[in-house]
């Protein structure tokens, strides 16, 4: 699954945060307004690093896969994932689920 991608595809989540910047606005948008809604009493989305680890996963997941891009409900699951994975483990765990399950 996601870890088979992780070496399957080494360097790409990396690539995906470097263009970023990219994203359709209207989905950037609505992944910002949603950024502090998840677990916002929890310590790790209380600062700015782990809010902007949550960005970086859920912009790489839009340019990703265009077609889905975003949908409410994508950040309370990336949320927990980063809180026991990496971002980069986060990233292809979402891919997982979202196209696999």
């Amino acid at each position: 699954g996601a870890m088979f991608d992780i070496d399957k595809y080494r360097g790409k989540y990396d690539k995906l945060v470097e263009l970023a910047g990219t994203v359709n606005p209207v989905v950037a948008d609505e992944i910002e307004r949603d950024l502090h809604r998840s677990l916002p009493e929890h310590p790790a989305y209380q600062s700015e690093k782990g809010i902007s680890a949550l960005r970086r996963v859920l912009l790489a997941y839009a340019l990703y896969n265009s077609n889905v891009g975003y949908c409410q409900a994508m950040n309370m699951v990336t949320s927990l994932f980063l809180l026991y994975a990496s971002e980069e483990e986060t990233f292809w765990l979402l891919v997982a689920v979202v196209e696999r399950l």
